[in-house]
């Protein structure tokens, strides 16, 4: 498979993901509180997410360098939002 092809199908299924998730939380939304809607959909991305870092070499070695770039922008988008 071809590199632009590959990279086509990711876009696409990406998108899908996302139309999907807005989906699936409008339907939530008067069962379920959207913070917890949105909760689960960051334990669910950390999920499917934390092998691919943890596992890879490359990835895990970026994990220490960018943990205080990430609090400093947590910080800053937990006051201003």
């Amino acid at each position: 498979m071809s590199k632009d092809l590959n990279a086509h199908l990711l876009i696409i299924i990406a998108t899908l993901l996302v139309g999907g998730s807005f989906i699936v939380s409008q339907n939530l939304s008067g069962i379920i509180d959207p913070i917890s809607i949105t909760l689960l959909r960051f334990v669910i991305a950390s999920l499917v997410l934390s092998p691919l870092v943890l596992f890879k070499k490359e990835f895990r070695i970026k994990i220490i360098p960018t943990f205080k770039r990430a609090m400093i922008i947590s910080f800053f988008i937990r006051y201003f939002l």
